[in-house]
């Protein structure tokens, strides 16, 4: 957190990227959930990237799209990236 913090100008946008997770449980997914809560809190969005499979399903059946918005099977980080411009700052 002291990362996101620091960072100037703030930051909007955190992804959190899946691709190398098998599998999530219960605690991970309310571990997601109540960082997005304290992120939301400091107005930083934290979007879900490469949500595969099994992982997908763990977290669409724990809820998490009802706070997350759609889960989708090809969310890349640069597909989330371009469709979060408004919370993207413009290189330096």
């Amino acid at each position: 957190m002291q990362t996101l913090d620091d960072q100037q100008p703030p930051a909007r946008l955190a992804i959190w990227c899946l691709a190398t997770t098998a599998n999530v449980d219960l605690a991970g997914a309310e571990m997601l959930e109540a960082l997005r809560t304290e992120l939301r809190a400091r107005g930083v969005t934290l979007k879900l990237a490469e949500a595969r499979g099994p992982v997908r399903s763990a977290l669409r059946a724990a809820g998490l799209e009802h706070h997350f918005g759609p889960i989708r099977e090809n969310a890349t980080i640069s597909s989330v990236l371009s469709d979060s411009p408004g919370d993207v700052a413009a290189p330096v």
